[in-house]
C-alpha cells in the first residue's frame, strides 16, 4: 500500500520505517510539531508519577529525570514504557492500555497513592485529572511540552492526494486527525480525502472527526501502533 503518516516528526520517522519494513510505500506529513514548554519539575515528595505520552519523557532534562528516578512510574502504553527505559528510568510499575485503565488501577490501589505527579502536554483531555479528582487524589500537573499545528501538508502529501495514488492515511490522535482535515481543506483538497481512501485510526476517539465528515475509517482493536499495523495488513 501507499500510505501517508501524519503524526509528529520524531514518531512519524519511526512509524514510516516500520511500515516500509512491512513492504509499504510511505509518505510523511507531520501535522504537529512538539516543543518543550520549559516547565519545572517539582522536588516535593510524590507517591507516583503518571505519564500518558512518551513525549513528556523525551523533553525531560537529566536533572528532571533524576528528580523522578526513584518514584513509582505509572504510564499509558507500551511505547511510553519503552521511552522511560530508554531514558534510564526503572521499569514502570503499571503499564495501562489507556487512560481509563490507568484510572482503574489507581482506584484499585486505594490509599497507597494519594499524592501524584502528572507529567503532561498542553493539549490533553481532562480524563485522567478528572479521574484522580474523583478518587480524591492530590494531583500536581506539570506541562512539559506543547504541540503546535503545522501550517500546511507536505509537498509529497499534497501530490499524493491530487494524483489519487494514496491508499490510506494513518491517524494517531483526534487533534492530528482534525488538523489533517483542516490542512486538506486549506489546500483545496477536501474532495480528495474521501472515496476509496481509507483512514486508519488508533482508536474510535481518533476517528471521530473523520467519521463526522463521512470518511471511510478503520479502527485498531487496541490503541497501539502494532495493532494498527496488523489492521492494515488484514484490511
Amino acid at each position: 500500500m501507499r500510505l501517508l503518516v501524519t503524526r509528529a516528526a520524531r514518531e512519524a520517522g519511526e512509524t514510516a520505517r516500520q511500515l516500509r519494513e512491512r513492504g509499504h510505500e510511505v509518505l510523511v506529513s507531520p501535522v504537529l510539531e512538539m516543543r518543550a514548554a520549559g516547565a519545572f519539575v517539582p522536588t516535593e515528595p510524590f507517591d507516583a508519577v503518571l505519564i500518558t505520552s512518551g513525549q513528556a519523557l523525551r523533553v525531560l532534562t537529566q536533572g528532571q529525570l533524576n528528580r523522578i528516578s526513584k518514584l513509582p512510574l505509572w504510564v499509558v502504553g507500551a511505547r511510553t514504557a519503552a521511552v522511560a527505559l530508554a531514558r534510564g528510568l526503572p521499569a514502570p510499575i503499571v503499564v495501562a492500555e489507556d487512560v481509563a485503565k490507568l484510572a482503574a488501577t489507581l482506584r484499585e490501589a486505594g490509599d497507597s497513592f494519594r499524592n501524584v505527579l502528572y507529567l503532561a502536554g498542553q493539549d490533553r483531555k481532562p480524563d485522567l485529572e478528572a479521574a484522580c479528582e474523583a478518587l480524591d487524589l492530590t494531583v500536581r500537573t506539570v506541562v512539559l511540552y506543547e504541540a503546535q499545528a503545522a501550517t500546511e501538508l507536505s509537498v509529497e502529501a499534497r501530490a499524493g492526494l491530487v494524483s489519487g495514488s494514496l491508499d490510506g492515511v494513518l491517524h494517531f490522535s483526534r487533534r492530528s486527525a482534525a488538523l489533517f482535515l483542516t490542512l486538506a481543506d486549506e489546500a483545496s483538497l477536501g474532495d480528495r480525502i474521501g472515496g476509496p481512501l481509507i483512514h486508519w485510526c488508533l482508536s474510535a476517539d481518533v476517528a471521530r472527526p473523520l467519521a463526522a465528515r463521512g470518511l471511510q475509517t478503520r479502527i485498531a482493536q487496541k490503541p497501539d501502533a502494532a495493532a494498527l499495523f496488523d489492521l492494515i495488513e488484514t484490511g
